[in-house]
């Protein structure tokens, strides 16, 4: 078998079309900003189409957004996997069709938010698939269950000690 590396760009690009084509997509989880519940390289996550008007707090959507730092809004919008934390009905959309606003942070990030309309989101994580010790099968767990409802409730109001617990989190679990 051979292999190609892809730009995220393009990755991107190819997931989108396929969620909108109504495919679920499974990927492999890269990147921290997810963690401690979403683990890179450990996790795989299930993208799923949705009905953009569904998507509530808590919910875990990949989107085409902009990202804020410091009040500054990035140039260009990115792909984003986060998890939204507020939804607000738009007055002043970024585009004429669109109904809401959606403000997102990934669950390992004290800081920054991304901001997309519903014309933005392309699906929502449906499943995690957990790999405990390299267990080849993994558990699946998903997201709209009691156990991953209790883990996220007690992560967001951990959050003004969430750069300690991140700290610890990744000393212990190196």
């Amino acid at each position: 078998m051979e292999l190609c590396t892809l730009s995220n760009d393009k990755y991107f690009k190819e997931v989108k079309r396929l969620v909108r084509s109504g495919y679920a997509v499974r990927m492999k989880v890269r990147g921290s900003s997810m963690s401690p519940l979403i683990v890179n390289d450990r996790d795989d996550l299930v993208v799923s189409p949705c009905e953009p008007l569904l998507v509530s707090r808590g919910d875990i959507i990949l989107a085409h957004a902009y990202a804020y730092i410091k009040g500054k809004r990035s140039k260009y919008p990115i792909y984003i996997l986060h998890r939204v934390i507020k939804v607000q009905k738009s007055n002043s959309c970024m585009d004429a069709n669109c109904n809401k606003v959606y403000i997102l942070r990934g669950d390992g990030n004290c800081k920054g938010k991304e901001i997309c309309s519903d014309r933005d989101i392309i699906g929502s994580v449906s499943s995690i698939i957990r790999y405990p010790n390299n267990h080849p099968e993994g558990a699946n767990i998903a997201n709209d269950s009691y156990t991953w409802w209790i883990f996220f409730t007690i992560w967001e109001m951990l959050f003004p000690f969430r750069r300690l617990l991140l700290h610890i989190f990744s000393k212990v679990f190196k």
